[in-house]
């Protein structure tokens, strides 16, 4: 197995709306489509990064992560470095979101079903899936 170069931890934010759930997805400047997240910095917990990266990027406070929620995913950076993302899952408060001068080009709240057709890689959809599975929602 490799040895994982870097390390990015954020979280598949949701948000209930009347009966429906919908899901915070972004857009990163080099047009890749999943959910906010970041490098770890020093000694930063992956709560911690997740919180702050989430901040950084659309202006949300995240208090807690949802329990028994944490999924893995590995990737090669187009710098050849084998990178490790973590993702939880975290209620989205209430309020404007909007992506922050600088991080992100576009953020959106989707249902899975338009969240799923987004989203650029197939082991971030799985990600989604089994976050909406974890809450309850049939797709």
């Amino acid at each position: 197995m490799r040895t994982v170069e870097e390390k990015s931890c954020g979280a598949v934010l949701y948000r209930r709306e009347g009966g429906a759930v919908r899901y915070l997805i972004v857009r990163s400047h080099s047009g890749h489509i999943s959910f906010p997240k970041g490098h770890m910095d020093g000694d930063e917990s992956e709560k911690q990064t997740a919180r702050r990266e989430i901040a950084e990027e659309t202006g949300v406070q995240v208090r807690d992560f949802e329990a028994d929620f944490r999924e893995i995913f590995y990737c090669t950076t187009d710098e050849g470095k084998y990178k490790e993302i973590v993702y939880l899952l975290a209620k989205l408060p209430d309020g404007p979101v909007s992506p922050a001068d600088g991080e992100l080009t576009d953020c959106w709240l989707l249902s899975a079903e338009e969240a799923l057709e987004r989203i650029s890689t197939t082991r971030e959809r799985e990600i989604l899936q089994k976050a909406a599975e974890r809450l309850g929602v049939c797709r």
